[in-house]
């Protein structure tokens, strides 16, 4: 039983793992801008409230 778990399990993490890593090869660059634009928005209120 331990056994049929532990391959079950294994090919989950290979599976999810390959998937995961396709995602953020695939939308590193979106998401990389739009924490740049949060942090730009952040920081102009930040000046305006000066």
């Amino acid at each position: 039983m331990r056994r049929r778990i532990d391959t079950t399990t294994s090919r989950q993490i290979n599976l999810l793992s390959a998937q995961m890593d396709a995602y953020c090869r695939d939308s590193s660059a979106a998401l990389i801008q739009r924490a740049a634009d949060s942090m730009l928005a952040v920081r102009q209120k930040e000046v305006l409230n000066k």
